[in-house]
């Protein structure tokens, strides 16, 4: 209280980075350790014997927690030894005890220490010598833990281990940063190379590909073994395509690719040719995209890998529905969906689905899209995919869209809007914004709908991706509705005319726009003014 008195109370905020200094009293009548906050932690420390002395020092190195075998080995404690130095810790109160956020995956309590604790810890394990083989225990544990969870975040018991990465993810960035400021560049970039999966499940795009970026950056990655340079540019090339960034990705993932052929890794360089499909889809290049997706599918069935082939039918579909063909779009995303549940790739399954649902919408088979996509929206809820319910929220509004229910739409966009800009995907801003558009005609918002336009003109421009849209089954030009009418004109015309034909026969027809359609800006117009399709060039 008397702190009150200098600082304001921002500054207060400041300055308790610095607690154990800042919290400090001079009344004469209190004991010496009852003075400062260090004092009165400094005399429950010196009660403790050496051994809990030079555990509870070695606990500082976690962040957001613990389980007791981690403290144990990063402690250097047996672990019958290790729990009876918690229960001394948590009697004298320097250790407490909390619950996991989410379910744990390995059925243990999680313990912690209070952030003033953890700073007097940290100063005494400095003291004591200590700091840099305890930072290495700790990144060779976590290590082992990110090594194990790989492979579960591209199959089976991916909810597991999400929810497991969930209570770690504090202790995965300070095993990255803990391990390369002592030296440990390899253990740092197996951390950061082998939770990208989990990165991107939760939409941390942007942290994870600069923290991986800035690793494989330094001098000294270059002596890295070559399989786990590999994985890491391999991780730092999806990363960047998440992002948008897609010449970065393409030359990442270059990269890789040489290193997987050096090494005669096929396995390795089938997912790359995934990825550089991927990202040829995307920039519109879909031969390419398609022949090296192919590649991809042929080399996985020698390799009898399902995962990568499905991998290979998704890019697949990815190729149809950019070049227009819905129906094959639809009948390879369901491909894709089969293999990727029946090997426990339910995450991969789940945007299979919403992806086919997405299709269906596009074809008029509205009731298959609305429970593929309830269904998507369950496991997205499930797994806490932050991405996966951009997605659902997209085509969840192109389904209130068609179904005449535009006020809905404009508010299920608009949510979907606001998860892509937090996760940071440029692409599906665009692509939202441009639904958005859309919904906002329909209801007769113009201002709104031009805005919302605008703005995906130019986040399509930036993102250097074209907005998931291809041919139907009937087509409407400046022709077709007459000499010198708008486009936009034309297709809200259009528009109008197939909600109410919709309405009278229960048939949905297909809008095309087509008419010196060139850029991304044009695509998003496109849309937002009706078209379920587009015809670029």
């Amino acid at each position: 209280a008397p702190l009150i008195k200098l600082f304001s109370p921002a500054e207060l905020r400041r300055r308790l980075g610095e607690r154990l200094d800042l919290l400090v009293s001079d009344s004469p009548d209190r004991p010496d350790r009852h003075r400062s906050l260090e004092a009165t932690l400094a005399w429950s420390y010196d009660l403790l014997e050496e051994p809990e002395r030079a555990f509870f020092r070695r606990l500082s190195v976690f962040a957001g927690g613990f389980v007791p075998h981690a403290a144990a080995e990063v402690a250097g404690a047996a672990e019958p030894e290790a729990l009876r130095h918690l229960r001394s810790l948590m009697d004298k109160s320097l250790v407490l005890r909390r619950s996991a956020p989410g379910p744990d995956s390995v059925g243990e309590s999680r313990f912690d220490l209070l952030e003033t604790t953890r700073e007097l810890a940290r100063r005494l394990l400095r003291e004591a010598g200590e700091e840099a083989n305890t930072v290495e225990a700790h990144g060779r544990w976590f290590r082992r833990l990110c090594e194990k969870a790989e492979p579960a975040f591209a199959g089976g018991d991916q909810g597991r281990w999400l929810a497991r990465f969930d209570a770690e993810y504090d202790n995965l960035v300070a095993a990255v940063e803990g391990a390369a400021a002592v030296g440990r560049l390899e253990d740092a970039l197996a951390i950061a190379t082998a939770s990208w999966r989990y990165a991107s499940a939760r939409g941390l795009y942007r942290e994870a590909h600069d923290r991986l970026r800035k690793l494989l950056d330094t001098p000294a990655a270059a002596q890295v073994e070559p399989r786990l340079r590999a994985r890491a540019l391999t991780g730092l090339g999806g990363l960047a395509h998440l992002l948008c960034d897609l010449q970065e990705s393409g030359i990442r993932l270059e990269e890789a690719r040489a290193l997987w052929e050096e090494v005669g890794d096929r396995r390795g360089v089938a997912d790359i040719l995934n990825h550089l499909g991927w990202v040829k889809a995307q920039l519109g290049e879909l031969d390419r995209a398609e022949e090296l997706s192919r590649r991809a599918l042929e080399l996985h069935r020698e390799l009898d890998d399902l995962r990568g082939q499905a991998v290979a039918w998704n890019n697949l579909a990815w190729v149809s529905q950019y070049g227009g063909a819905w129906q094959r779009a639809a009948e390879l995303f369901e491909r894709s969906f089969d293999v990727r549940h029946a090997c426990g790739d339910d995450r991969g399954a789940a945007f299979a689905r919403i992806l086919r649902a997405q299709a269906l919408v596009f074809l008029g088979r509205l009731p298959e899209a609305r429970e593929a996509q309830r269904e998507a929206a369950e496991e997205a809820e499930r797994l806490g995919d932050r991405p996966l319910e951009a997605f659902v929220l997209v085509v969840a509004g192109l389904l209130a869209v068609r179904q005449d229910r535009p006020e809905k739409a404009e508010d299920l966009l608009r949510r979907s809007v606001a998860v892509w800009r937090e996760v940071g995907q440029l692409a599906g801003v665009s692509w939202a914004l441009a639904c958005l558009g859309e919904a906002c005609l329909a209801r007769e918002r113009l201002e709104q709908a031009r805005e919302a336009l605008e703005l995906a003109e130019g986040v399509a421009d930036c993102a250097e991706s074209p907005v998931p849209l291809g041919s139907g089954a009937a087509g409407v030009t400046r022709e077709v509705l007459g000499l010198g009418v708008p486009l936009a004109t034309a297709l809200a015309d259009a528009r109008a005319a197939r909600m109410r034909h919709l309405d009278e026969t229960g048939v949905y027809c297909h809008v095309i726009a087509d008419g010196r359609i060139t850029t991304g800006g044009d695509i998003a117009r496109a849309v937002a003014c009706g078209a379920d399709a587009v015809m670029a060039g």
